[in-house]
């Protein structure tokens, strides 16, 4: 029996360092797993799966979100959006959106009486109604002033193209109901009549 041991003693050692490199290569194993897994979730180009999610429904989502707002106006009496305003506010400021290029149209209903009423009016419109048609099927009609440092045109020659640039199919009274409303106004139509 004490034979064997001492046949048994070099093993030992081969033994023990096998056993060492067995537990290290298994825990070396487990950390680089770890890392794989970690890596994948946290720093993939696309992200995790949910945010994959939330990326392919988001566009859905706004598009649904436009549409509703577009066609659903917050105030049960204000005239549906035309569907060519994306040309006017590309632009001008309408309704609180767009671009200040050229004067804004928020209060057009308002200032249009007073451009009506100015000395240097060229125009043939009487009411504001008519003026807004007016600036739009002909904008040469009358040229507003600009202020510093922007062009609108010069007397006679607009900068803005016939029709503001709509189609001929436009129905130019839908944007001059548009552009007139009145959010502050009483609603002259009962909701209950709807």
């Amino acid at each position: 029996m004490a034979n064997d041991s001492f046949e048994d003693a070099p093993f030992g050692i081969f033994r023990t360092g096998y056993s060492i490199i067995t537990w290290l290569s298994t825990l070396l194993l487990l950390v680089i797993t770890v890392w794989t897994v970690w890596t994948m979730f946290m720093n993939t180009p696309a992200g995790t799966r949910r945010s994959q999610q939330l990326a392919i429904a988001r566009p859905t989502a706004d598009a649904i979100a436009t549409r509703v707002a577009g066609e659903t106006p917050l105030n049960a009496c204000m005239p549906p959006k035309p569907d060519g305003i994306a040309t006017c506010t590309a632009c001008h400021m309408v309704m609180g959106a767009g671009n200040q290029v050229c004067p804004n149209l928020t209060d057009i209903r308002q200032i249009a009486l007073e451009r009506i009423a100015e000395p240097g009016y060229t125009g043939a419109a009487k009411t504001a109604e008519e003026y807004i048609h007016e600036s739009i099927a002909e904008p040469s009609a009358f040229v507003v002033s600009a202020p510093e440092g922007k062009v609108y045109g010069s007397p006679g020659a607009s900068i803005m193209p016939v029709r503001g640039g709509l189609p001929e199919t436009a129905d130019l009274d839908a944007y001059v109901a548009y552009l007139m409303f009145d959010p502050n106004a009483e609603c002259e139509e009962s909701v209950a009549s709807r």
